[in-house]
């Protein structure tokens, strides 16, 4: 078991999170980049996301532990100690 933010998976998502959020922040950001599709470059993001999450999730098999007394991603599951 590990820590949430040892997951692969977790940290592409919090990182096309972040890329998908700058357009609504400052599109000119994007602009300046050489970026004008905004529209293009969310869909980018999001296959690159999809096809990333498919592929760590083939190869992942360790949960994810939480602070509570349930393991994320084992719903009404006691953690074992």
């Amino acid at each position: 078991m590990k820590k949430w933010y040892q997951s692969k998976t977790i940290i592409i998502n919090i990182i096309a999170g972040i890329l998908g959020v700058i357009p609504m922040i400052d599109e000119s950001f994007l602009t300046a980049l050489g970026i004008t599709n905004v529209t293009g470059y969310l869909s980018v993001i999001g296959v690159v996301t999809t096809i990333l999450n498919l592929i760590l999730r083939m190869l992942t098999n360790t949960q994810i532990v939480g602070k509570s007394t349930y393991s994320i991603g084992t719903p009404n599951v006691p953690k074992t100690k």
